[in-house]
């Protein structure tokens, strides 16, 4: 069953979505979350998850807003397909091939 529900990280243009975008489990500071792209976007968008996710739930699965998002440089082009976590740092994988490394500032 659903636990849980991810939305606001595609634009809501009513045209049909075509690509699946791999979303990425980031552990950080005792909190966990969830980044994924999505077509269009050409953003990076973080959801927070609360302590109960994965635990089972009686009801409808919990709906989930983005907590923060992250443009991606204005010269890159292409949609974000799979995203990669290693430690504080992640990879983004774009249509046409380019992959790129980014680590937070602060």
């Amino acid at each position: 069953s659903t636990i849980a529900s991810f939305h606001g990280h595609v634009p809501t243009s009513g045209k049909k979505l075509k690509r699946i975008h791999r979303p990425a489990f980031l552990d950080a500071c005792k909190e966990s979350f969830i980044l994924s792209g999505g077509e269009g976007s050409h953003c990076i968008s973080m959801f927070q998850l609360d302590s109960n996710y994965g635990k089972p739930k009686q009801g409808d699965p919990v709906l989930q807003t983005v907590f923060s998002r992250g443009k991606l440089p204005p010269d890159i082009v292409g949609d974000i397909g799979s995203l990669a976590v290693h430690g504080r740092k992640l990879s983004v994988a774009l249509e046409g091939g380019e992959v790129l490394t980014l680590s937070p500032i602060a």
